[in-house]
Parts: structure tokens; sequence; C-alpha cells
């Protein structure tokens, strides 16, 4: 979870405030160049936070109020004008034994689901993390219902597939079941959201990322201080590197 990038981190505010000094370096290489780069920036800008997340959609939201929630300062930073970012479209979450699930008479065996996620990974899949998931799953969905996401309910149904363990949003899917209450939710705890303005630089001081550059869109920089810094932006499947790291050699046929 969040609160595991921010251990022994002590509680501060994310409210701007203007700065003067050299600005740290960014993480462009080594040398004259990095240094050139970094004070290029010139923020108009700094934020002075716990934990700075960059991206704004499902992963992204959840960190927030996560960290929100465990008293943490939080910032937000979101290229795009609104929260949601990609994840607009989910359908629902999956999840195993939750209360919906109970309340509707069905009733999963934690191992069949690893099982079956094991062996449609050809046991690619790491076995302790599937069950780590599966067993906070639950948990997940009640933690989400006390944010006010709104699930219309769980089908009992196989088709092929475990249907039963996922848990529906409405017609128009995160785009109003999940997206606007988990981003009232992070408000309404002090999360602050810099919209129109993606993360472009991360800060690094001694080998530890200590912040990021974001780019406005009238092309102004501003400068977020983190104690720890949450990549949420997606796109992972573009890293051939990152997933060859995760044990997916494949990288040539991913789509």
């Amino acid at each position: 979870g969040v609160a595991s990038f921010a251990a022994g981190a002590s509680i501060a505010g994310c409210a701007p405030a203007a700065k003067e000094g050299n600005a740290p370096m960014a993480s462009t290489g080594e040398g004259d160049s990095a240094e050139k780069k970094a004070a290029s920036y010139s923020p108009v800008a700094t934020y002075d936070c716990d934990i700075c997340i960059c991206g704004a959609g499902n992963s992204g939201l959840s960190a927030a109020v996560e960290a929100a929630q465990q008293g943490l300062g939080v910032v937000v930073l979101e290229k795009q004008g609104g929260t949601g970012g990609g994840g607009i479209g989910t359908e629902g979450v999956f999840a195993v034994n939750s209360q919906m699930q109970k309340d509707a008479n069905i009733s999963i065996k934690p191992a069949e689901i690893i099982s079956c996620e094991m062996e449609y990974s050809h046991n690619r899949a790491n076995g302790l993390k599937w069950f780590d998931l599966v067993q906070a799953s639950g948990d997940n969905i009640a933690w989400l219902k006390d944010c006010g996401v709104n699930f219309t309910g769980v089908v009992d149904d196989y088709h092929g597939g475990m249907f039963e363990t996922f848990h529906w949003f409405g017609e128009n899917r995160a785009h109003d079941d999940f997206s606007p209450a988990m981003t009232q939710t992070a408000k309404s705890l002090g999360v602050e959201f810099l919209l129109n303005c993606p993360a472009v630089e991360l800060v690094t001081e001694g080998g530890a990322v200590t912040g990021v550059y974001a780019q406005k869109v009238n092309g102004d920089y501003v400068l977020v201080n983190a104690k720890a810094v949450v990549l949420a932006t997606g796109g992972f499947a573009n890293n051939d590197e990152y997933l060859q790291e995760g044990g997916f050699s494949d990288t040539a046929n991913v789509k």
C-alpha cells in the first residue's frame, strides 16, 4: 500500500510555497547536462508534501485516498483536465468473498482462483502476490464502498469465466461509479490535485527521488518536493525492460 512508501514520514502540508535557491538535480543523467536541465525548469511554484502521486486514474486515486487516510499530505499530478484517466471505462472490480458475494450466497474458494490464474498465465504470475491480492480483495470492496464507490451488483454466473468474482459498476462504468466518488473523498481528506499539469521529470538527490517537476498548460513549471513519489501513470506495457525485469521475457509479442 501507499503507507509503505512513507513509513516514518512526518505529516506535512501541501500548500504552495515560494522558495529560493538552487533546484535539486533532475534525474536526466550524469554531469553538467543534468544540472543544466534541472536549472532550466525555473519553477514558478513549489509544493511540499509527503506523497506525490503521478496520475489520477483508478490506481492514482486509490493511492491518494489511502495515503491521506494515513494522515499524509498528498499532491496529485494529472496531465488531463479531470480525474479518472484511462480507468473511466473500467467495468468493475475483482474480489473474492466480499460481503456483497456473501449476501448473494456466493462462496468461492481462494485456492481455486489462484490456481486458475496461475494456469492461465502458464505459471509466469507470482503466486504469492496473487495470494496477497485475493486475501485482501474482499476488504478492498468494503473500503471502496466506504469511500462512496457504487457497485450495481455481483453476478453469480460462470459462462467460461469467473464472473462471480466481479463486482460491477453501472452502465457508464467507472466514469460515474468510481472516479467521482474517489476524487471527492480524496479532496475531503485534503488531497491537492494539479490538473493539466503532467509530471515531466523526477528529481533526485544523493541517488534518492526527492520530488517531481511538472509542467502547466501555459508552459510554466512547478516543483513538488516529496518524501515519496508514486508513479501511477500506466503504460508499463510499453517498457520492454521493465516487463523483462518482472519475468515477462516475450516482449516482442506484447500488443
